[in-house]
């Protein structure tokens, strides 16, 4: 297949499979709102599990998926896999249909994954990465229109009013990372990493008069705290088949204590003025939960099989701010997919055999209750990996489907359908090994 000709064809599949899923995200018209997950107010937002651009498709994480092509921040250790020079990252578009005993509001949002730099300089024994990733999504809006009585106004009759709250921001993470081969089959890897991040909340209250003006303020929470994490891989070769290797992998990570500093701001006639300042809060740590995850994954030819665990500490976390119908919880996810692909380096494949096809499920219990009710999520995702000629960088479109939370308890269900566009490219000529 010629190089021209494959550049061809997948372009105009990248932009089909783009405009088909862009279509029903903007299809309901006035009624999108720019948001995302409402159960994203609570706490320090949702919690990201995105870790690697192959492994995304499958519905895993990733700790114990290796491709000496690509890199991921899934677990430290793999970066001793490496055999190439690799850039990758991506974005999300994510369309929530939330739906309560008021009805259901349509939402969609746009977010970047990990930005993530790798460089072997040993081949297959030592590698470094750079890497800077969302760990928690803080994306909302709240919107309520109602009536106040005479009482409540004192104006002699009953008003209109809108209320709308809405979130942004998020807790990032900033990771240097690196993975080193002990031996033939052990790999480990160590990766410091600086927290940061800022989570914005703003209120706005109009009562339909001229006698009462607007009423807005923005609450700006900051964070910033140091972590880090260990990893360590396995393999294990020729099990049930000579071409066959199974890998497994586990990391660990440091609970955090984020140094947090609030301030309350307010806007009139264009001015900004500070309602109260970091001062007035005091001195507040939050401590961000330790994480351990446990996976692994059978490579046999063109098949790969993978499944991880991840476990997060969450019910030692308290909030800056405390909610009584808000209880955290241990959270647990677990996740099960799989990757194929057609290609034989000894014969000429056609456009779909060159293809990289992945599926996977996964089950989130969630870090809460609310209202007594837990508020976990599962998806089902299917994946398409386009390599180019030398199949050592790729395209990759995932499509996810899913449901989060329920309606019992006066609480919001919400169906969500996700793609996730990421990019692979190794061997970059400007980043050469010094070591080979």
């Amino acid at each position: 297949m010629s190089q021209p000709f494959f550049m061809k064809y997948t372009f105009k599949l990248i932009i089909t499979l783009c405009l088909f899923v862009a279509a029903p995200l903007y299809v309901n018209g006035q009624d999108l709102h720019r948001s995302g997950s409402t159960y994203s107010s609570f706490g320090l937002g949702m919690p990201n599990d995105y870790r690697a651009p192959h492994a995304a498709g499958m519905n895993v994480m990733g700790t114990a998926v290796f491709d000496d092509r690509i890199s991921s921040t899934a677990n430290p250790a793999l970066l001793g896999t490496n055999r190439f020079t690799n850039i990758n990252g991506g974005f999300n578009i994510t369309g929530y249909s939330a739906t309560d005993e008021a009805g259901t509001t349509n939402s969609t949002h746009v977010q970047a994954n990990q930005l993530q730099i790798s460089l072997p300089l040993y081949r297959d024994r030592l590698g470094l990465s750079a890497s800077v990733l969302p760990e928690t999504n803080y994306n909302f809006r709240i919107h309520e229109d109602g009536t106040l009585e005479p009482e409540q106004t004192h104006a002699g009759e009953r008003l209109a009013y809108e209320s709308e709250i809405t979130g942004t921001g998020g807790i990032n993470r900033l990771e240097v990372g690196a993975g080193y081969r002990i031996g033939r089959l052990w790999y480990i890897g160590v990766a410091p990493s600086f927290y940061f991040g800022t989570l914005e909340r703003q209120n706005d209250f109009n009562i339909d008069s001229e006698d009462f003006e607007p009423i807005n303020f923005t609450r700006k929470t900051s964070y910033t705290g140091f972590g880090g994490r260990i990893g360590l891989l396995h393999m294990i070769p020729g099990i049930a088949n000579p071409n066959d290797v199974l890998a497994i992998g586990a990391t660990a990570s440091m609970p955090v204590t984020l140094d947090a500093e609030r301030r309350v701001e307010t806007q009139r006639n264009g001015e900004v003025s500070t309602i109260r300042d970091s001062e007035y809060y005091g001195s507040r740590t939050i401590e961000y939960p330790f994480d351990l995850t446990f996976g692994i994954n059978y490579n046999l030819n063109n098949l790969r099989i993978s499944s991880d665990v991840l476990y997060q500490n969450w019910a030692s976390y308290e909030p800056f701010d405390i909610n009584d119908n808000v209880n955290y919880i241990d959270r647990f996810r677990v996740g099960l997919g799989a990757e194929f692909s057609g290609y034989n380096p000894n014969t000429a494949p056609s456009f779909f055999e060159d293809l990289i096809y992945r599926a996977g499920i996964s089950y989130d219990t969630g870090n809460m209750e609310v209202n007594n009710e837990t508020v976990n999520t599962w998806k089902a995702s299917l994946g398409i990996g386009i390599p180019t000629q030398q199949r050592t960088s790729s395209f990759n479109i995932n499509f996810d489907y899913g449901m989060r939370g329920t309606q019992a308890g006066g609480l919001i269900e919400e169906e969500i359908f996700e793609v996730r566009l990421s990019f692979n490219l190794s061997e970059l000529m400007f980043f050469r090994p010094r070591f080979r």
